[in-house]
């Protein structure tokens, strides 16, 4: 393939927190972080160079809940009021 060479695609995908052992031939991917041209990267060392893709998982250790004096929950969201009376539409007629 002339577009990619092995080694300037391991150091992109380094850059963008991916894992790749080149002893192993493993690729560690976390998941929503890479676009279009590095997922092309990754099937270059997949299908050309004989690497195998894994997922890292990237979920936040979880820690326990503090409970409040008060019973509001941690995760409620604000409630924004829209304002519709502002908008304006554009409507044009088609005249068949």
């Amino acid at each position: 393939m002339k577009k990619y060479d092995e080694a300037s695609v391991i150091k992109s995908l380094a850059e963008k927190k991916c894992v790749v052992d080149t002893k192993m031939k493993v690729i560690s991917v976390p998941r929503g972080v890479l676009g279009n041209g590095s997922w092309g990267k990754v099937d270059y060392l997949c299908h050309y160079c004989g690497y195998t893709q894994t997922w890292l998982d990237n979920k936040p250790a979880s820690s326990p809940v503090k409970e409040d004096d008060d019973d509001k929950t941690l995760y409620n969201k604000p409630k924004r009021k829209k304002d519709i009376g502002n908008m304006s539409v554009n409507i044009k007629r088609i005249e068949l």
